[in-house]
């Protein structure tokens, strides 16, 4: 409020930082677990404890919820949601929860329209992940040791894969591979066979977390020994090791231009490093509580880190040209 000489008195809103909602420290029924984005980027959905929102990202501008899935009616949405996937548009939404049940949603929100797999009593649906062309979806079953896949087109399970401990699955930009964790291993599934083919060893604890650089040149692992480590993933190779966090480092994410390295750990670090030359650039953040996603939209200028504590943290920056 501001008062002037020439007798008015002016009320003028307080500026709002943009990603204050997004950030904010949030009840415990409003915790995010996941998020994911379209394959366009243009929009965000996100998982939180009880229900799954989706939201309008144009131009890389975050706008309030749109629509809402859950938390209505007998409680459609089930048992604590922990990972979500987007098809297209964000039209299509598939959950995951505690209890093990994988759901799609469409355009309604009054329930789901599918259930792709039963209740098992703390299962953990810990990823999901849609393929780049749409036709598949994957979900990693911790808790149950299992990797599924199944055909979008007819929501037919094709395969049923043993995946010790998976906590990440990543697909290629091309969609001819699909990397997950299996204990101190990365396998590489051939998706045009949808049988196990290189498999990347020497890690000496669990492997949390990996990702595909933009054009697939290199994958990065992220394990529990404190290292990150790249490979050639036509060769199997492993290209450079990356020393520098003090605790289990569960995320990794390449920047759009493949010249940087992010990774997140179990204190809440999350690290920047030169890929190149392998050297460590900084630490972004130090958030105390542990990373469970990290991923850049679509224009490389916003990183979004999911902590344990359920708020999701944005950093932006220049955009690679």
């Amino acid at each position: 409020i501001s008062a002037s000489r020439d007798g008015s008195v002016r009320v003028w809103p307080i500026p709002r930082p943009r990603w204050e909602w997004l950030a904010g420290r949030r009840h415990i029924d409003d915790r995010v677990n996941d998020f994911a984005w379209s394959n366009s980027g243009a929009t965000l959905v996100m998982a939180e404890m009880s229900r799954t929102k989706r939201h309008a990202w144009p131009g890389g501008t975050l706008q309030e919820e749109t629509e809402w899935f859950g938390n209505s009616g007998s409680d459609p949405m089930g048992f604590v949601c922990e990972s979500v996937a987007c098809c297209g548009e964000g039209k299509i939404v598939a959950t995951g929860h505690r209890d093990g049940r994988v759901l799609i949603w469409g355009s309604s929100q009054a329930g789901p329209e599918r259930v792709l797999t039963q209740c098992v009593n703390d299962a953990h649906v810990w990823a999901l992940k849609f393929s780049p062309d749409g036709k598949r979806l994957v979900a990693a079953i911790r808790d149950d040791n299992r990797l599924k896949i199944w055909n979008t087109d007819t929501w037919e399970e094709l395969c049923d894969i043993t995946a010790a401990d998976c906590d990440d699955i990543a697909f290629s930009s091309c969609g001819q591979w699909l990397a997950y964790c299996d204990g101190r291993e990365a396998v590489l599934l051939e998706m045009d066979t949808l049988k196990p083919g290189r498999r990347f060893r020497g890690h000496s604890i669990t492997v949390h977390g990996l990702a595909f650089a933009a054009d697939d040149s290199a994958l990065a692992t992220a394990c529990e020994d404190r290292k990150l480590r790249v490979w050639d993933p036509r060769t199997g190779e492993l290209l450079q090791t990356l020393s520098g966090h003090t605790a289990s480092i569960q995320r990794v994410t390449f920047s759009r231009d493949g010249a940087t390295l992010v990774s997140g750990d179990a204190d809440g670090v999350i690290k920047l490093w030169h890929l190149e030359s392998g050297q460590e650039l900084f630490t972004l953040a130090q958030f105390g509580f542990g990373i469970r996603k990290l991923q850049f939209d679509n224009s490389g200028s916003v990183l979004l880190a999911c902590t344990e504590d359920g708020r999701v943290h944005a950093f932006e920056g220049q955009a690679a040209p």
